[in-house]
C-alpha cells in the first residue's frame, strides 16, 4: 500500500480565531512563546496533500508541512503592525491567563489541547529545517507562502471596522 506522512506545523489561519483581540485591542494573544514556530498556510497544506495523494513519487516520504519565516510571538506582533498600520503587541506566554481567557468562547477540550501545545511551543519551538523547506517546495512547485503573504490575502479580516454615529 502506497503512503505519505503529511506533518504540518501551526496554521496561520489559527489567527483568525484571535481576530478580534488582534483588531479591538491590538494583541496578539496566541502564547506561542519566544522561540519560533515554522507556521504555515492551510492552502499550501491542501496543496501539498493533493499532490502527494496524486503521484507515486512522495511514497514511503514524510512531507513536514511549513512555513519559511520563523515566527515567535514577538515577531507575529510585528509583523501584523507593520502589515495592517496600527500597533499590535503580544500579550505573551501566560498559559493560565491566556486559558482562563479562552473557555469563555471556546470549547474546553480544545483550550486543554491547545494549551498542551502551547507548551510544547514555548519550551522546544517548531523550526523547519532547510531541507523540509526545500522538500516542500518541491512538492508544491513553488515556496510556500509566508506570514506576509498570508496576511494580504485575508487582510479584511484585519482592518478595523469603521463606525458612523
Amino acid at each position: 500500500m502506497n503512503y505519505t506522512f503529511i506533518c504540518a506545523n501551526n496554521f496561520y489561519q489559527n489567527d483568525l480565531w484571535f481576530a478580534q483581540a488582534i483588531v479591538n485591542q491590538g494583541l496578539y494573544t496566541q502564547p506561542i512563546g519566544h522561540i519560533g514556530l515554522s507556521r504555515v498556510d492551510v492552502r499550501d497544506i491542501a496543496e501539498a496533500s493533493v499532490t502527494a495523494l496524486l503521484s507515486d513519487e512522495w511514497n514511503g516520504q514524510s512531507i513536514s508541512l511549513s512555513g519559511p519565516d520563523v515566527l515567535n510571538g514577538e515577531e507575529t506582533a510585528r509583523i501584523l503592525s507593520e502589515q495592517f498600520g496600527y500597533s499590535v503587541r503580544y500579550a505573551g506566554n501566560d498559559l493560565e491567563s491566556w486559558s482562563a481567557q479562552a473557555r469563555q468562547w471556546l470549547p474546553g477540550w480544545m483550550v486543554d489541547d491547545w494549551v498542551e501545545m502551547y507548551q510544547f511551543f514555548q519550551r522546544q519551538g517548531f523550526k523547519a529545517s532547510a531541507e523540509d523547506i526545500a522538500l516542500l517546495s518541491k512538492v508544491l512547485g513553488r515556496a510556500p507562502r509566508s506570514y506576509a503573504d498570508y496576511l494580504k490575502d485575508y487582510a479584511h479580516v484585519f482592518q478595523p471596522k469603521l463606525e458612523f454615529a
